[in-house]
């Protein structure tokens, strides 16, 4: 096992650079001047700046040498620990990721652990519960949760539970300008967590499949013989073989999990990664656009690792060599 860690870490170093290369050059290609943001057309005119004076500022920022020199360059700095500066927020990248990191990890976990607690138990007992009403109820629920866009259903409960009703607040990650309260930070998480958590409704019916299929399986129907309970063979047997397959979609699921995060963010203003990837995106801000997607690049290479792990654990009949 600590042969195969070593090897998949090994393997992670070029598929992130290859990542973080390909990511340096769309950004670069993109339309508009990041220069544009730094110094905008009326500040020119009234410093009247030159020709001469806007080709220093691009040298002064790096924005005058070719993509692949730049992105050597950033390179270096980043094997040297440093995600480069933001000259639109006047703050070293590293610092601005210290600040949103911790929550969007906060957000990202929630709505994980929620997200398979609830799917998971609900495909249970639409499994144990086959062709009832129950079943055939949940089914619905799952394709419909599953296939609604996040961003109307974050409008949607925005305007529900925030507006209407005045139950949550609508966006933040506290009520400003007041001293920290738990409760407080609670009610402005339950709607992140929750609408980040809903497209994992389509889990419901790969867990539903994979207890229905370890339910027929023989040794299910040599307990039964043996005269088990069903709770016995049921919560013994079945349940840790039917979550195999779910550890492994668990893994799977963190880059939709991230890409959600970016729209969710957003909606509820949250302040985090994927707020700060918005913001970097529209002003062009190259530094922290490419260390935010460095970060969940990473994130996700990592979190296959520990899925990979986390299912020969399970499963100890499975070795990697």
């Amino acid at each position: 096992m600590t042969q195969y860690i070593a090897r998949r870490l090994l393997i992670s170093i070029p598929m992130l650079i290859l990542i973080t290369l390909v990511n340096f050059i769309m950004q670069n290609l993109a339309p508009g001047d990041p220069l544009d943001y730094l110094v905008p057309v009326e500040v020119r005119a009234q410093l009247k700046l030159s020709g001469k004076d806007i080709e220093t500022l691009r040298a002064r920022y790096g924005l005058d040498k070719p993509i692949i020199v730049r992105y050597v360059v950033w390179m270096g700095q980043l094997v040297r620990g440093n995600f480069g500066y933001s000259a639109l927020k006047g703050q070293n990248v590293s610092d601005l990721l210290r600040q949103r990191l911790p929550n969007t990890l906060e957000l990202a976990v929630l709505s994980l652990l929620f997200a398979y607690t609830w799917s998971t138990a609900a495909g249970i007992i639409a499994a144990l519960k086959q062709y009832s009403f129950l079943d055939y109820l949940l089914t619905v629920v799952s394709f419909t949760l599953s296939g609604i866009p996040q961003f109307f259903t974050g409008l949607v409960f925005i305007l529900i539970f925030a507006v209407q009703l005045h139950w949550l607040p609508f966006a933040g990650i506290s009520e400003p300008n007041a001293p920290f309260s738990l409760w407080d930070h609670i009610r402005h998480l339950i709607m992140p967590v929750v609408v980040l958590s809903l497209p994992a409704a389509s889990q419901l019916r790969q867990a539903r499949s994979a207890m229905l299929e370890e339910l027929n399986k023989e040794y299910a129907v040599v307990a039964r013989a043996k005269g088990l309970s069903e709770r016995t063979i049921n919560v013994r047997h079945v349940l840790r073989n039917a979550l195999l397959p779910l550890v492994t979609l668990l893994g799977l699921s963190l880059p939709t999990l991230v890409a959600g995060a970016v729209i969710v963010e957003t909606i509820f203003a949250w302040p985090g990664m994927g707020k700060l990837e918005v913001d970097a995106a529209v002003t062009k801000d190259y530094p922290v656009l490419m260390a935010v997607t460095t970060i969940m690049a990473f994130m996700v290479l990592v979190s296959n690792l520990i899925t990979d792990v986390a299912y020969a654990w399970v499963d100890p009949r499975i070795r990697y060599t």
